[in-house]
């Protein structure tokens, strides 16, 4: 039989270190609770910057989308122009006209939300809605009536379409190049 002194001591031994043990619990539930709270910090930090990364790559493809028709059929005009301008009259450029790519809704959300694009992107989007405000104001000013004034407005919408057709065409570039990168850096995240 165990001898009850022995008992007792250890009893009391245990008892004078109750506090201490409960003390030891505590700090140790606290650890796991903390490094619980960290986990979960971590992975809303994780989800967070998913989707701003998934609203970044979103709104540079839409506006590459965009960009590539406008500054083809900006082009087009601009050839076009070129090619008939000695033969054409203003009612006929004023017909083609009618279908002038007006700037998309992305252009005007992607201006709102620069911090979104790359440097290279943000000119070229700059530029093309100046160029784009500049043919609205070419077109919204009258031809005149001497044939001289009637082939420089043409000459000029013309300039104005290869200017919008070079800056969408950089756009398009830089968005592109910005593109790759995004999916490669998610690719690696996977």
């Amino acid at each position: 039989m165990a001898d009850p002194a022995s008992t007792h001591a250890l009893y009391d031994l245990a008892k004078d270190f109750q506090p201490t043990f409960a003390a030891i619990i505590a700090l140790a539930a606290a650890t796991i609770a903390y490094r619980g709270v960290l986990a979960r910090i971590s992975y809303d930090k994780a989800v967070a910057e998913a989707a701003r990364h998934t609203a970044r790559l979103s709104l540079c493809t839409r506006l590459k989308l965009r960009a590539r028709p406008m500054g083809v059929q900006a082009r087009s005009l601009s050839e076009w122009l070129d090619n008939e301008q000695a033969r054409l009259s203003i009612a006929e450029v004023e017909e083609q006209m009618q279908v002038w790519p007006h700037p998309p809704g992305e252009f005007e959300e992607a201006w709102q939300h620069l911090d979104a694009l790359p440097v290279d992107a943000i000119d070229a989007l700059d530029a093309l809605r100046d160029q784009q405000s500049r043919m609205a104001y070419v077109l919204a000013s009258p031809a005149g009536e001497k044939e001289d004034w009637r082939r420089l407005h043409v000459r000029t919408i013309s300039s104005v379409a290869k200017q919008v057709a070079l800056h969408a065409d950089a756009l398009v570039t830089a968005l592109e190049v910005e593109i790759a990168a995004m999916r490669k850096a998610a690719d690696r995240i996977r």
